[in-house]
């Protein structure tokens, strides 16, 4: 059965560009941590890494590694508060450092954050545009197609640059056709 569920796993994400982490448990959350759904879109493979800084100064960060062209998807935990991606590592050699970014993300403890799908585009090798976008409704369907059980456990919430009703507007429509 594990076998099987790897396949459609591999398929969904070669075919759909998605990607399934429910085969591998999210590592469980300690008092005053939170997930935060995090994904990245790159325009190739040569970005080795991708940095998110607590703007506290002397805060948590995380090091998005393994970083594939196209579409990547990672589950990360970290302490409570504001984070931002500061630091994009190209090589060995080259970065992009971001002094003041538009890119954040609130975590709150105890529920899965989403800040938004950050995307880097780069016509050439010198230059670069970056974009981050609330697709808060494909990351929802993306948990409950592969993780309804961590949605049950945890809330999503949408916790980027400006406020966004729709999980509090989702969250009544449900209440409302469960009432039924």
């Amino acid at each position: 059965m594990k076998t099987w569920t790897a396949i459609v796993a591999a398929f969904t994400s070669i075919f759909f560009s998605s990607f399934c982490w429910s085969l591998d448990a999210p590592p469980p959350l300690e008092e005053g941590e939170g997930y935060v759904f995090v994904v990245i879109h790159t325009p190739w493979k040569s970005i080795k890494s991708v940095s998110l800084h607590s703007v506290d100064f002397f805060g948590d960060s995380e090091v998005i590694e393994d970083l594939e062209y196209g579409e990547n998807i990672r589950l990360i935990k970290l302490k409570e508060g504001k984070y931002s991606y500061s630091k994009i590592k190209l090589d060995n050699r080259y970065y992009i450092k971001f002094d003041e970014s538009d890119f954040t993300v609130d975590v709150s403890a105890g529920s899965i954050n989403y800040g938004g799908h950050f995307f880097i585009y780069s016509p050439s090798y010198t230059r670069f545009r970056f974009q981050y976008v609330n697709r808060i409704s494909a990351v929802l369907d993306e948990l409950e197609s592969c993780c309804e059980d961590l949605l049950e456990q945890y809330d999503l919430r949408y916790r980027g640059r400006y406020p966004d009703p729709f999980m509090e507007f989702y969250e009544s429509e449900r209440n409302k056709v469960e009432m039924r």
